[in-house]
């Protein structure tokens, strides 16, 4: 279980190296996207990823998609009640149900993203009132920032690696 005290940065994916990113961006430049619902983006033989790339490219996927795991609720109850021990709330509703109303809006997000935005509301880094809790919309705003270019990451990868390959044209077919 998950303690405020213990969300560290080390659970956030690192960053890409520049060796990977650039091949990312090589290998998204040479595919045809498609918009269309049920159309597979597509990429020439010729530009296609060797093995190698692919690999290289499928374990980076993994380790973003294994890092955006969503917390469980017992962890985001944790990390909430620690900002309510210390911050008030202005609604006087019950305490419970507003864990509750936490976990549900928070359930979506990795546990090291819940962990990063309670500590910088707790440090008064978040911006905002550092007199009273973050309201659920608060925290889930900035999970989301927080994830949303590691999702974009994923869905780049995702769209090189489910490509489908283009074979090159017969000579008499050019």
């Amino acid at each position: 279980m998950a303690n405020i005290t213990t969300i560290r940065k080390a659970g956030a994916p690192a960053l890409a190296s520049s060796e990977v990113a650039a091949m990312v961006r090589r290998y998204s430049n040479a595919v045809s996207w498609t918009e269309r619902p049920g159309e597979r983006s597509s990429i020439s033989i010729l530009s296609a990823p060797n093995a190698a790339d692919r690999a290289v490219m499928a374990g980076r996927r993994r380790d973003l998609s294994d890092a955006l795991v969503p917390a469980d609720a017992d962890a985001i109850g944790l990390m909430i009640s620690s900002i309510r021990s210390v911050m008030p709330s202005l609604d006087s509703s019950d305490p419970m149900q507003q864990v509750a109303l936490y976990r549900s809006a928070l359930s979506r997000f990795p546990e090291w993203a819940v962990g990063q935005v309670c500590r910088a509301f707790l440090e008064g880094r978040a911006g905002g009132s550092t007199t009273f809790a973050p309201t659920p919309a608060d925290i889930a705003k900035r999970c989301a920032d927080l994830i949303a270019p590691h999702q974009q990451e994923v869905a780049q990868i995702s769209r090189i690696l489910d490509a489908e390959i283009i074979p090159e044209p017969e000579p008499d077919e050019k």
